[in-house]
């Protein structure tokens, strides 16, 4: 049920996907390495409302969702 689309294809550090139903909209980023990965694909997030609902961090950080993952 609802859409799938994978994102940033061809990336070899991250994985990522964006899940739609009815009028709710996910989208799932994994960070494989053990850095910061400055991307630009989150500049078209930020035009919306975008909130980090879980991370594998005990520290939740405040991310800017324009530049890093």
């Amino acid at each position: 049920m609802g859409s799938y689309h994978l994102l940033l294809e061809n990336h070899p550090e991250i994985f990522a996907y964006k899940r739609s139903l009815n009028e709710e909209t996910f989208v799932v980023i994994y960070n494989f390495s053990e850095k910061e990965i400055e991307t630009e694909f989150l500049q078209e997030l930020s035009e919306g409302a975008a909130e980090m609902l879980i991370s594998n961090y005990q520290e939740r950080r405040e991310y800017n969702v324009n530049a890093t993952v």
